[in-house]
């Protein structure tokens, strides 16, 4: 049997974004990490829930797409408006 923990933190960035991190690690019964996604959501202060950082739409999709998940989510981090520090807090947090 698997376990699902998931971890969230939601960052204001000063334009009054909102940058949401969610982080699911799948465990297995000796609670070893078996998986973990990180996923990177994005909220504007005229809408009213998150949505994914990137979609088919996006100019930077296709090389996201080509990079190793760690890689990935690092750009997205960084596109998404966050400073080096509020990232290097993150990637030691969820990465």
């Amino acid at each position: 049997m698997e376990n699902t923990l998931i971890r969230e933190k939601v960052v204001l960035l000063r334009t009054g974004k909102m940058v949401k991190i969610v982080s699911r690690q799948l465990q297995d019964n000796d609670l070893h990490k078996t998986d973990n996604q990180v996923d990177v959501l994005v909220r504007e202060q005229d809408q009213e829930n998150f949505r994914p950082f990137l979609s088919i739409s996006h100019p930077k999709y296709w090389k996201f797409i080509n990079l190793n998940p760690r890689q990935s989510i690092i750009l997205q981090l960084k596109y998404s408006g966050l400073s080096k520090k509020e990232i290097a807090l993150v990637i030691e947090e969820f990465v």
